[in-house]
């Protein structure tokens, strides 16, 4: 079993009404990072990252390393 394809999505997802928190005072939204992997055998799964502050920092820093890994045809057993 092989990592045939890799794809990241950034969504950024207003709450019904502003939040705040200890550390952010207003909370307008707030950033998900989805990661599904998927597999020569068609075995899939999906991650996920969630942020307050910008999130496609996340999906830069996410994209640069997974670039590595799909070219190769990794095992899914050797991401860790």
């Amino acid at each position: 079993m092989q990592v045939v394809r890799i794809q990241t999505n950034h969504h950024r997802i207003p709450p019904p009404k502003i939040l705040s928190d200890s550390t952010y005072p207003q909370i307008s939204s707030f950033d998900l990072v989805l990661v599904t992997l998927e597999t020569d055998s068609g075995v899939s799964g999906t991650g996920y990252v969630k942020t307050i502050v910008d999130g496609s920092a996340v999906v830069g820093v996410l994209d640069g390393v997974l670039s590595s890994i799909q070219p190769h045809g990794y095992s899914p057993s050797l991401i860790k």
